[in-house]
Parts: C-alpha cells; sequence; structure tokens
C-alpha cells in the first residue's frame, strides 16, 4: 500500500468513528421525525388516510404548514398517517416512552376533532391531545384508550391561535402514563389502565363530529420522538 493510499484508509477509518460518534451523541430530538412541512410535496413515508370530501395539503403560510381538510358530512376525515393504517409501521410503544410535539391552529373550533397521537388502527386503541367538539365543546382534552377510555378534560380553554403542543408517555411503577403541556405549561394527564401499551402509529386526525361544515386544522410542524432510539 502507497503513503497516499494508507493516508485515504486512515482518513476513511477516522470518518466511520466520526461518523459513529455523532450517531451516539446526537440530541434524540434528532433521531426521530421532524417535519416542517415545507418543500412542494409530502414525505414519501406518509399515508393519506382521507373519507369524504377532504384533503389534506402543503400551504405556504408561516413558512409552511399542512392543512388538513374534513369534508362536511359526519364522521369524514383526513388524517396524516407515519406509516399507514394497516399498522405496519406501528413504532410508538408507552413502555419505551415516546414523545410527539407540534404546532397547530384550529380556526373555528366547531364540529371538528383535531389531535395528534398515536392510533392503532385495527383495534381503535390510541392516545391523542388537542380539541374534540363532541369531548368538550371548549377546551383542549386528553384522550387514552385501552381497555376503555379516559378523556381528560384540561379545563384549559381552546382557542383560535397558534400554540405548541407537547405529548409524552413513559412507564411508572406498575404502569403507564401521559403527560400534556401547551406552550410548555402542564395542562393535564393520564395514568391509568387505559394508557396502552400496544404500539401505536404516530397520526394527526382531522374528523368531522358533528356534521354541517367543512372544516380545516393547520400544524407548522410535527417532531415524533420515540424513546428507544437510545
Amino acid at each position: 500500500m502507497s503513503m497516499t493510499e494508507e493516508m485515504v484508509a486512515r482518513i476513511a477509518k477516522l470518518e466511520r468513528k466520526l461518523a459513529a460518534l455523532e450517531v451516539k451523541e446526537r440530541p434524540l430530538a434528532l433521531r426521530g421525525h421532524r417535519d416542517d412541512f415545507l418543500g412542494r410535496s409530502l414525505d414519501v413515508r406518509y399515508e393519506q388516510s382521507i373519507a369524504g370530501g377532504g384533503s389534506i395539503t402543503l400551504q405556504a403560510l408561516h413558512g409552511g404548514v399542512v392543512r388538513l381538510r374534513c369534508g362536511n358530512l359526519l364522521n369524514e376525515y383526513a388524517n396524516l398517517i407515519l406509516g399507514n393504517a394497516a399498522d405496519a409501521y406501528t413504532t410508538l410503544d408507552a413502555d419505551e416512552g415516546w414523545v410527539q410535539i407540534w404546532r397547530g391552529q384550529v380556526p373555528i373550533l366547531t364540529q371538528l376533532q383535531a389531535t395528534a397521537g398515536g392510533y392503532e388502527f385495527t383495534t381503535g386503541t390510541h392516545i391523542y391531545a388537542g380539541f374534540r367538539v363532541d369531548v368538550s365543546a371548549v377546551n383542549w382534552i386528553l384522550r387514552c384508550t385501552g381497555v376503555g377510555t379516559t378523556n381528560v378534560d384540561t379545563g384549559v380553554a381552546a382557542d383560535t391561535q397558534y400554540h405548541v403542543h407537547r405529548l409524552e408517555t413513559y412507564p411508572i411503577t406498575g404502569g403507564r402514563r401521559v403527560d400534556y403541556y401547551l406552550d410548555g405549561a402542564p395542562i393535564g394527564s393520564c395514568s391509568t389502565a387505559n394508557v396502552t401499551g400496544n404500539l401505536l402509529s404516530p397520526v394527526l386526525l382531522n374528523v368531522n363530529r358533528v356534521g354541517g361544515a367543512v372544516r380545516d386544522w393547520y400544524v407548522d410542524f410535527w417532531d415524533v420522538i420515540p424513546m428507544n432510539l437510545v
């Protein structure tokens, strides 16, 4: 091996070591999924699950948002799934822990469910938070469905402004817990048997819960951070 070839080999070896170190030390938030919804098309890893006259489109607002629009009939929806609705890519495990953070706006607080979290589509078990008009007509809610369903009315009034939501799920002694934060402040939690241990798919859900009008939900960014990446 010539001196030049030996030097190239050493540099390549050093670069491999550096790359391995960066992966190990990289902040966990950078090792999950983050989407600022910039560009001209949605990430190919998403499945759009739409029923009725809904749509999911990128909008050139605030540097880029995704608009989820549900149709005007009861139970029509426009859901954005990281993975697919066949549960082939379930990634969120409460026994390992996971976090979702999103910044969103609900322009009109009637008719709709505008929530983010995890869903197992084959069984209906889920953990999500946001606004759901048929659970609380005025407040942000946290909802956990396992054996049964626990609805947590946070008592914090929903409004039509942009807010940063954070949903954190993690194991505790004898079970699991979910904490819900709004703009950095804790507003609700759930730690019952209804915090499912089933693997869930990350999802943004916009569902018409009343019927009678088309309703939009805007999401500016979405972070999905499974804690089993360490």
